[in-house]
């Protein structure tokens, strides 16, 4: 892992699994610990397109976003519409 040297990470957290979003939260205090104090951090939810199966809200990850994060959204490798 090369982070204490990054300028910029995008977390990876799985909307179907909550644990995955805990999972993610915690590399985000990593990278704020560990990181430059100037790193961009954002968030991306994965399997957008299994929205039906998504096991935490949106608005929870975004409100984690509006506190820590630089930037939030959902995304699929199977979606062309997604949050």
């Amino acid at each position: 892992m090369y982070y204490p040297v990054a300028q910029a990470a995008i977390v990876v957290s799985d909307i179907t699994n909550t644990d995955a979003f805990a999972w993610a939260k915690n590399w985000v205090k990593e990278l704020q610990r560990q990181a430059s104090p100037n790193i961009v951090i954002a968030l991306a939810g994965n399997k957008a397109d299994l929205a039906s199966k998504r096991a935490m809200e949106f608005q929870e990850a975004q409100a984690y976003e509006d506190d820590k994060l630089a930037v939030h959204g959902d995304i699929s490798k199977d979606c062309n519409e997604c949050e």
